[in-house]
């Protein structure tokens, strides 16, 4: 990552820096342009588990799903090859009450994995989600119970 990143970075809140980062990725989008984006992968299986693990090192009242672990749910669950922004994109319509096109599949898509780590970290999938939404476009999901 840039010198430039780092200091960007350094500037969001701790909780969101802790969202973002619980599946081992980093979104940051500054007036809509994304300003770094490190995927740790597709693998929905290994992003999971790796966010179920240290949930359950460190147990709290709810478990964040970070960007790249709702990334990977989104295009597993839609076969679709989508790409940050395109979620991002359509992350952004259905909140603007806008969506589209798939962007509704895609959102749903995404929400998945929520409800797998509801199921797996709380013991219920019966739960809210409350959207952590930063600057232009970057979102975590805090999955409540």
């Amino acid at each position: 990552m840039s010198e430039k990143f780092d200091e960007l970075r350094e500037e969001l809140p701790e909780e969101i820096k802790s969202a973002l980062d619980s599946s081992g990725g980093t979104v940051v989008r500054v007036n809509g342009r994304a300003v770094g984006y490190e995927d740790a992968g597709d693998d929905l299986q290994e992003l999971l588990t790796q966010t179920v693990s240290e949930y359950q090192a460190d147990p709290r009242r709810t478990v964040f799903a970070g960007f790249p672990l709702l990334l990977a749910s989104a295009r597993e669950e839609t076969q679709l090859d989508l790409s940050p922004e395109d979620l991002m994109s359509a992350f952004h319509r259905y909140f603007s009450g806008e969506a589209e096109g798939q962007d509704e599949t895609i959102y749903d898509g995404a929400v998945a994995v929520c409800y797998e780590l509801a199921r797996k970290c709380l013991g219920s999938e019966d739960c809210s989600f409350d959207w952590i939404i930063g600057g232009d476009d970057y979102y975590a999901c805090e999955v409540c119970p």
